[in-house]
């Protein structure tokens, strides 16, 4: 069994893989972080259910469509890990993302969020993998090109 500080540090690790892959567009290593079918559901700063997705495929095709084109930073702050089982662990995140897109794109020139993301992360067929996540936005920003004119 590895220790409980390692397996803390090996979750932490796969949650910034998670922010930069997502950020350098790298879909195929994006996917390899979740399991085939997870539980990800999307609350926005009302409380209320945006999105849920059932399927790998359907959320990262998901992502890549609301990103792709677009400057993003994904990060998490603030760890909270609990180590359930030698094959669980539960953690919860501070997030922060930001998505700038490009004139011409979406009327939106930019969104930024806040919130706190509550995971599992199960060990499976020896690799560790996210199953569950529920992101709770507390703040959400948008702004449109109306808005801000020009976003440098």
């Amino acid at each position: 069994m590895q220790s409980q500080l390692l397996l803390k540090d090996t979750i932490s690790r796969l949650k910034a893989k998670y922010c930069r892959v997502i950020d350098e567009k790298n879909w195929t290593e994006f996917a390899s972080l979740i399991i085939e079918r997870p539980r990800l559901q999307f609350f926005g700063s009302d409380g209320f259910l945006q999105n849920e997705f059932r399927s790998t495929a359907e959320f990262v095709d998901a992502t890549r469509g609301l990103i792709e084109g677009a400057q993003t930073a994904h990060q998490v702050h603030n760890a909270e890990i609990e180590v359930v089982a030698d094959d669980e662990v539960k953690a919860v995140w501070s997030i922060e993302d930001l998505i700038v897109y490009p004139r011409g794109v979406h009327r939106i020139s930019t969104m930024n969020a806040f919130g706190h993301s509550h995971e599992t992360w199960r060990l499976v067929d020896g690799v560790w993998r996210l199953t569950d996540l529920a992101l709770r936005r507390t703040i959400l920003i948008i702004k449109t090109w109306e808005d801000t004119g020009t976003v440098n």
